[in-house]
């Protein structure tokens, strides 16, 4: 790849992109073929690996920094900034074993940035922190990015990849998918997902009904009216359901189930409780039905069903009938993003 370029590898799990990464840091050697490697190579892969938690921050820095590369006069010129960029100033002499996880990695991504090197390796390391430290780590690679540093992202994070990088590398199985430039890439990938999740889940995997109104088809659909996957919180979902109607049927209601993928309930819906009318008289026809899903970072999959007067007897249910993925990395934990704020007296 050409010196200066911001190179994004993106595929599902499994798909050998940390597995690249560690090849081309000369963690780990390849079963066949090469990698040859020009200049000095940053892996930010595991940070934090060599910290000792009985140990103070600072004698961590001096001991990270060494296995980074950096010499102890080195690390003496940039302790301060190493500090006050993890916001760690009052904890400095403090035992590692006391700090959060948060705490900790603030520690390691900011001795990391501290090392000069021609090519860096990053692994998922714009998650790391809250979100004021994530806003920070932003503009840390803004800047490598104009300084014409080497750079090999790998991330789920697709909106940061569209943002940073100039060429993507979608991956599956450890095979090359596509190469280009982010946007058709990434489309590539979310093509992928979809296709995945039809042959895991399977459309007709479970199902059940009656049967005198048939679901035929159902797609999760993004803003761009295209099937997707993956969306962050608060963005839109369109659920799609096509159906028709094999025998003449007096009342007709669809209704949408969503669950995480541990099977916690998240939401139950249907056209009877809105009071939606739905013509039953129509041979074909179909429902759509947008969300604006709070739903925090996590796996989710989609019950649908056809029915009368009650859902416990279904013209046709669908069971895990389509999957998406939220990869929103807010900070906050449970289920969905609540609106709140705070106030101090």
């Amino acid at each position: 790849m050409p010196k200066g370029e911001f190179l994004g590898i993106i595929g599902r799990n499994g798909s050998g992109k940390s597995t690249l990464l560690k090849i081309i840091a000369g963690i780990l050697k390849p079963n066949s073929g090469k990698v040859s490697v020009n200049g000095t190579i940053a892996p930010f892969l595991e940070l934090g690996v060599g910290f000792q938690p009985d140990l103070s921050a600072r004698d961590n820095v001096y001991l990270y920094g060494a296995i980074l590369g950096l010499s102890r006069q080195e690390i003496d010129r940039k302790f301060e900034s190493i500090i006050k960029f993890a916001e760690l100033e009052q904890f400095v002499d403090q035992k590692l074993k006391n700090f959060s996880s948060g705490m900790q990695v603030r520690l390691a991504f900011a001795t990391a940035i501290q090392a000069e090197a021609d090519t860096l390796l990053l692994d998922e390391v714009l998650a790391v922190g809250d979100m004021n430290f994530q806003k920070k780590c932003y503009e840390v690679f803004k800047e490598f990015k104009l300084k014409k540093k080497t750079i090999i992202y790998v991330s789920h994070n697709l909106e940061s990849v569209k943002e940073f990088c100039s060429t993507v590398v979608l991956l599956d199985e450890g095979q090359v998918v596509s190469v280009g430039v982010p946007e058709p890439v990434v489309y590539e990938y979310h093509k992928l997902c979809i296709k995945e999740t039809k042959k895991i889940l399977g459309f007709v995997a479970n199902q059940w009904g009656s049967r005198e109104v048939k679901i035929d088809d159902f797609k999760i659909i993004g803003q761009g009216a295209s099937e997707q996957t993956i969306f962050s919180t608060n963005e839109e979902i369109i659920l799609n359901i096509r159906y028709s109607v094999q025998q003449a049927v007096e009342v007709l209601h669809f209704g949408v189930g969503i669950y995480r993928s541990d099977g916690t309930y998240c939401l139950g819906v249907n056209t009877l409780y809105d009071s939606i009318k739905v013509d039953a008289s129509r041979k074909q026809g179909s429902v759509r039905l947008g969300i604006t899903a709070a739903l925090l970072k996590g796996s989710y999959y989609v019950n649908i069903v056809s029915f009368g007067m009650d859902e416990k007897d279904p013209y046709h249910f669908l069971n895990k009938a389509g999957a998406f993925e939220i990869t929103d990395k807010l900070p906050y934990r449970g289920l969905i993003d609540l609106k709140h704020n705070w106030k101090i007296d």
